[in-house]
């Protein structure tokens, strides 16, 4: 689904270059989930934004297998006016799609929130929001999903159930996920790859296939595997 070879990235300023990638390789088989941790400025979002095709590496080459994509972004940025059924429909809308309504349903169904279809943003908590957000993504139905910290801003509580949601989403759809993380052990959670990265410019420091079994619920947090490959990557970041 995705390859890069050689990836570096750098955009210009007044005083000259600043290199924000350097060296990046890697190769994502169709249906993978991708998780991209390191530390804030390492260009994790960049690296994002290059497969997405929102910005164009400056030496090295990127393939990605397919157009299809969509994006979540760390905000929900739902139309504060616009019912859900209403922010989730607008992208088909907006592409004169047939059968807004029951492709809105089927998405609603997915993330859990068919009853709260006619509800406005407000009357909403953050991770309803950030769903919502998510449904939107998947109305269109991509084949590529990327996601910048969509989970930041909620409480840890909030996160780790976004996360069970995620993961059990990604076993229905078997879309192929981008995930920007700050959190080691939401990397861990949700990933089969793990690309870590170091501070800027961000280079590879590992990048691995996760071991863990691949249907995952909350008891894996306490399992030894699961401590180790926290533990690993803590000692890498470090």
């Amino acid at each position: 689904m995705i390859t890069l070879s050689d990836i570096d990235f750098f955009y210009e300023a007044d005083n000259g270059n600043v290199d924000v990638l350097k060296d990046i390789s890697l190769t994502l088989k169709e249906g993978a989930f991708l998780s991209v941790i390191g530390p804030s400025g390492c260009g994790k979002t960049s690296l994002l934004r290059l497969i997405a095709g929102l910005e164009k590496p400056s030496t090295g080459t990127l393939e990605v297998g397919t157009q299809n994509s969509a994006f979540v972004f760390q905000q929900p940025a739902l139309l504060p006016w616009a019912s859900v059924e209403a922010n989730i429909g607008k992208p088909l809308k907006i592409a004169s799609v047939k059968n807004i309504k029951q492709k809105v349903e089927a998405v609603l169904d997915l993330v859990k929130l068919s009853e709260f279809g006619k509800k406005y943003p407000h009357q909403l908590s953050g991770g309803m929001q950030q769903r919502v957000s998510i449904a939107r993504a998947l109305v269109m139905e991509p084949e590529l999903l990327l996601m910048d910290e969509p989970f930041g801003a909620l409480d840890e509580m909030t996160r780790e159930a976004m996360n069970l949601e995620l993961h059990e989403l990604w076993l229905k759809t078997k879309k192929t996920i981008c995930f920007v993380t700050h959190s080691i052990s939401e990397a861990v959670f949700l990933s089969t790859d793990i690309l870590v990265l170091s501070s800027r410019p961000g280079k590879v420091l590992t990048y691995f296939k996760n071991q863990l079994p691949k249907e995952r619920d909350s008891e894996i947090y306490a399992s030894s595997e699961f401590i180790q490959q926290v533990s690993q990557i803590r000692q890498l970041l470090k």
